[in-house]
């Protein structure tokens, strides 16, 4: 490969890790909430994530960000099952008591899909789980090992970053939620009328 072919892939592939990690942080818990203006502004677990990993040196922030990652992606599943849950019982997903509902989701496609089908569907959603734990882990020290190598770049990044941050919280935010900030209380009510 040329090197500008790899100096092309490598940006790429540090573009869709960015834009997995930020999809991670950003992806609401309902079905209805998912709109373009729910991904358009900063969240401040990315602005302290950053923070803390160009604060470590190599090692600690290759752990840190590979279990970040991990932590991500089993957030992100209990937010998919959340929105699954809100979509089909109208009420969020109770990870102490609501896992004994998937056996009944199981046997419930073995009884419509036949059992290869239930068990092909099993087995493709705990594939897809370890595939998302995989890519969310790597997505995250790929991320740290691009803010360590752009340290000066990273470190002002990050600190205009938490300041926007900080604004949009303190000025109540703007369109989705604002470029940074929390979304205002009246647009996030758990209420679904």
């Amino acid at each position: 490969m040329s090197p500008t072919a790899v100096r092309v892939l490598s940006r790429t592939l540090t573009v869709l890790a960015a834009v997995l990690v930020l999809a991670a942080l950003l992806l609401p818990n309902t079905v209805r909430a998912v709109t373009p203006g729910t991904f358009v502004r900063i969240p401040v677990e990315a602005v302290v994530g950053a923070a803390l990993l160009l604060a470590l040196p190599r090692r600690p922030r290759m752990v840190v960000a590979a279990l970040g990652g991990l932590a991500l992606a089993a957030l992100t599943v209990l937010n998919l099952l959340d929105m699954g849950f809100h979509e089909y019982l109208g009420r969020g997903f109770n990870l102490v008591l609501d896992w004994e509902l998937l056996d009944d989701a199981q046997s419930y496609a073995g009884d419509t899909m036949g059992r290869a089908g239930a068990f092909g569907l099993a087995a493709g959603a705990v594939v897809l789980v370890l595939l998302l734990c995989a890519l969310l882990a790597l997505a995250a020290v790929r991320l740290g090992e691009v803010l360590a190598r752009h340290r000066t770049v990273a470190v002002r990044s990050t600190l205009a970053a938490g300041g926007g941050w900080a604004g949009g919280a303190a000025g109540g935010g703007g369109v989705g939620g604002g470029t940074g900030g929390p979304p205002h209380p009246a647009r996030t009510s758990r209420n679904p009328s």
